[in-house]
């Protein structure tokens, strides 16, 4: 791939180096990589590794240097076609977006840090199609603050070379650097490697006036702090070292300024004190590392604190602040601590790193996302066209697209695709596809000619049950693309209820059209089959029992925001408005009831589809005393991940016991629609009721049965699963076929 990176400047500092490593690291693996900045120290580093640079004011807000990077970029883009822009910063971000639009490139950034976000920062900032994060925090913080999708944020590490970061005390290299700063044989070095910015400098400082205690008196006068990095509060710091050299009376502080050989200084070094991959750098080297930076402080890092400092990416966030006394305290213990306790740390240090934050593990976390955005075709007509109730922020139509998407690229990488959609810009952004909004039929029909297929597909599209609107709808849409000549395929769709004659010779009729008809549940395929004779049909499986569920410290992440208790057990519950929500819900809230009695389980309230879904769900909470939780506003994904921490689902709506059976979680149904029966039984699940007309003891009985035998509802539902993902990628497989 031709990868162009682009950031504000290549000084000393976790992004620059991180952007180093995943340069090397991808140039090692073959790729064509350009680096555009401001230049830095690291510059050489990347020519000599074959990485080509060039430079650009991109790290100056100021209209002259946003228009030379803006110029200078654009030439750059317009000479050279690039698989991937990959921003790193929000000034470059910016740049790279406005670009983005003129020339239509792969636009991927990373967030490395959380920052301040005003409306006019909020405004300009362009996260790209598809964005990286450093860790779960910081992706939450994208979420959160600029509404970005959470499944278009991936979450990666900061890859640290361990054969340049390893202990190495008597290399050549390690001698130098003591020889050159004056450290004698055997005396102890503190090493602090920080950019050194007003806004990341405070714990240089508070080192400094630690040593005042460290060394007060006479004592450890072997000891010395070295402090490597520079920046705009270098000469207060300076300032600063010199008043306490002065106070001890010797040069117990060292300024070494920007430096590159940051390896040498860490293997001439004894302990470090940072936070990020500074601190990881020192920790490959297995020396004894204090955690501390200007978000908070951890302190002497050790295995029981792995937890705290890997989901903050150990930059402690959300710890206490640091202050000189706590790291003078700090080091004073590891000084007077043993040679073995010393390397027994440094060594869990080292495992740690090897096991976690390698750097090709970096490189293949971006590779990852890079090839899930390429390639990149600029296109005014797709091959498909995809229709379906798409852009209304229903969970289950949005992982059907999600999914289907997915697979089609599978079989077919370089497939174009244009979405029909309520909301065509979301839509286009959260899944990297065109789309057009699905009134405007005269340009669809327009679209269909210079198309190869239509997939009408996505729910039961074929019904009148909901409004006769909806299925006047689907049906035309079939229509214009026989008109066009286009190639129609009905994919894992369900049928009905279809009331009156003049519908079911609609439904007839788009089906007849189509060129292949799959059906994603018996009841609907023997339907289609025998009442509508359409002998080309064949059973398929909804697209969602493929989706695969977040990681597991995005689940973590999730547990704390919902606010589930660690030490309680749940069961989920989605339920939909009704005409008699006040019978339904006290009937679900009595349920409720019965479960936390008996089982000591506690309900967990799914919106499937949030902006109808969110008032019942809040009411049924109230109702049961607020003894559980309502997770809002998750994706398909961390769903699937939720559910996982379940015992069961008690739903109403057909997607949420499609997402349960996919987690091979046990569900109880109650029946709205025959859809849900239907698939039900399709997964051999008896526990299952009818809206309208069932009783609290009915559902409690089948609660009793439910329990009594959970391993083997599990296992039963893990064999069927991997037959009905057989059949979802058979459908993919014939859609592509109508395309190549």
């Amino acid at each position: 791939m031709k990868i162009c990176m682009t950031l504000m400047g290549l000084e000393i500092g976790g992004v620059e180096t991180h952007v180093l490593e995943l340069s090397k690291a991808l140039a090692a693996k073959g790729h064509d990589i350009t680096v555009v900045s401001n230049g830095g120290v690291f510059v050489s580093q990347l020519t000599e590794a074959g990485v080509r640079h060039i430079q650009l004011p991109l790290n100056k807000k100021k209209p002259g240097a946003v228009l030379k990077s803006y110029f200078g970029l654009s030439k750059l883009f317009r000479e050279e076609n690039f698989d991937i822009v990959h921003a790193h910063a929000r000034i470059p971000a910016f740049i790279c977006g406005l670009l983005h639009k003129k020339y239509k490139f792969r636009f991927i950034t990373s967030a490395h840090w959380v920052f301040k976000v005003t409306p006019l920062w909020k405004l300009i900032t362009n996260w790209g199609e598809k964005s990286i994060a450093v860790s779960e925090d910081i992706k939450q913080y994208l979420i959160d603050n600029y509404n970005y999708y959470p499944d278009n944020v991936s979450v990666t590490i900061n890859g640290i070379d361990m054969e340049k970061f390893a202990p190495g005390k008597e290399t050549s290299e390690a001698k130098a650097i003591r020889n050159e700063y004056g450290i004698s044989e055997g005396g102890k070095v503190i090493l602090h490697v920080s950019r050194i910015d007003r806004d990341r400098s405070a714990v240089s400082f508070m080192l400094c006036d630690s040593m005042n205690t460290v060394c007060a008196d006479g004592k450890n006068s072997d000891v010395k702090l070295l402090i490597v990095g520079a920046g705009n509060d270098f000469e207060a710091l300076k300032a600063k070292a010199e008043g306490v050299n002065a106070s001890l009376g010797r040069n117990a502080v060292i300024l070494a300024g920007a430096q590159t050989r940051i390896s040498d200084f860490i293997k001439a070094s004894d302990i470090f004190v940072g936070v990020s991959r500074a601190a990881l750098e020192g920790m490959s080297a297995a020396l004894p590392t204090i955690l501390a930076g200007n978000e908070g402080y951890l302190g002497i890092y050790r295995e029981e604190l792995f937890k705290k400092a890997y989901d903050g990416n150990f930059c402690c966030r959300d710890t206490i602040d640091p202050t000189p006394e706590l790291l003078a305290r700090d080091i004073e213990e590891l000084i007077n601590m043993s040679e073995g306790d010393l390397l027994s740390i440094g060594r869990v240090n080292r495992s740690l790193i090897e096991k976690c934050y390698s750097v090709d593990k970096m490189a293949e976390d971006y590779l990852t996302v890079y090839r899930d955005v390429t390639p990149y075709r600029s296109y005014k007509y797709p091959d498909v066209v995809i229709s379906g109730y798409y852009g209304f922020g229903n969970m289950g139509d949005d992982s059907f697209l999600q999914v289907m998407i997915s697979l089609l690229k599978k079989y077919h990488p370089d497939i174009k695709i244009t979405v029909l959609s309520s909301a065509p810009k979301k839509t286009a952004r959260i899944y990297g596809v065109n789309s057009v909004y699905r009134y405007r039929l005269l340009k669809i029909f327009n679209i269909l000619k210079r198309s190869k297929l239509l997939i009408s597909g996505g729910g039961t599209l074929l019904q009148n049950e909901t409004s006769s609107r909806s299925l006047f709808y689907y049906t035309t849409v079939m229509s214009l693309a026989k008109k066009a000549g286009t190639k129609i395929m009905v994919y894992s769709n369900g049928i009905g209820p279809l009331n009156g004659e003049k519908a079911k010779k609609k439904a007839l009729a788009a089906l007849k059209s189509a060129d292949a008809v799959s059906m994603r549940e018996p009841t609907s395929y023997k339907e289609v089959k025998e009442v509508y004779g359409i002998e080309n049909a064949v059973l398929s499986a909804d697209p969602a029992v493929c989706m695969e569920r977040c990681t597991d410290k995005r689940l973590e992440l999730l547990e704390k925001r919902i606010g589930m208790d660690p030490d309680k057990k749940y069961f989920a519950v989605a339920v939909r408005p009704f005409e008699k929500d006040e019978e339904i819900i006290k009937k679900v809230a009595h349920f409720c009831a019965e479960a936390e009695k008996k089982y000591g389980l506690y309900p967990l309230f799914i919106p499937m589809q949030s902006s109808v879904d969110i008032e019942i769900s809040n009411k049924l909470y109230k109702m049961c005393g607020e003894k559980g939780c309502v997770a809002g506003g998750v994706t398909a994904k961390e769903l699937l991940g939720i559910l996982d921490k379940t015992v069961f689902v008690l739903g109403i709506r057909l997607h949420v016991l499609i997402y349960a059976f996919t987690a091979s979680k046990p569900m109880i149904g109650i029946s709205y629609d025959p859809k849900v029966r239907s698939f039900m039984d399709s997964v051999n699940m008896p526990y299952c009721v009818e809206a309208s007309d069932f009783d609290p003891e009915t559902l409690s009985k089948m609660l009793e049965e439910l329990m009594a035998d959970l391993p083997a509802i599990t296992r039963s539902m893990k064999a069927k699963l991997e037959d009905m993902r057989i059949s979802a990628h058979n459908d993919a497989r014939t859609a592509v076929e109508f395309v190549i």
